[in-house]
């Protein structure tokens, strides 16, 4: 078996006129990527490896993860294939992890987050809010085995069940 937390970035401050990678935090988002950080690391297993879109407010929350996680900052992997991507470039990022990796965090952007999920898992998730965290487990032992419906969905935290 195989771990899967896919992160959706933070709320992003919006009141400004940078491009849109280049988005940081909200007031909201400085708050919930900590609380939800905290959640993650009292609830989910040890994290082995994170990916992160390259957009401000996806890697500022996966920051925020790793310090909560003990995890290396300096080892996030920042794949630019996150930004703005779709379900196949998700595919393509999970196969080709090193087999002994176990529990994988991808932090990453809506639409193609919920869509993952919901291919993952077969459910019929709307919307992933922001700084939602998806925790999923794969019926596989290599990543390679990947597929649709492959996963289970056991957890499905938002920051507002935490308010």
């Amino acid at each position: 078996m195989k771990l899967l937390t896919l992160v959706r970035h933070a709320k992003s401050d919006w009141d400004n006129d940078l491009y849109d990678i280049d988005r940081p935090l909200s007031k909201r988002g400085k708050m919930d990527a900590p609380m939800m950080a905290t959640i993650a690391k009292n609830e989910l297993t040890k994290v082995d490896v994170i990916f992160s879109s390259p957009a401000v407010r996806a890697y500022s929350t996966a920051l925020e993860f790793s310090q909560h996680l003990n995890y290396p900052l300096n080892e996030i992997i920042l794949d630019k294939s996150l930004y703005h991507c779709g379900i196949q470039e998700y595919m393509d990022i999970i196969e080709i992890i090193n087999q002994d990796i176990n529990h994988i965090y991808i932090f990453s952007h809506n639409p193609c987050l919920t869509n993952f999920v919901n291919f993952l898992c077969n459910e019929n998730i709307i919307n992933i809010p922001t700084c939602g965290i998806a925790h999923i487990e794969l019926n596989i032992h290599y990543w390679t085995e990947i597929t649709r419906d492959s996963g289970k969905l056991l957890r499905f935290l938002s920051p507002k069940m935490f308010k």
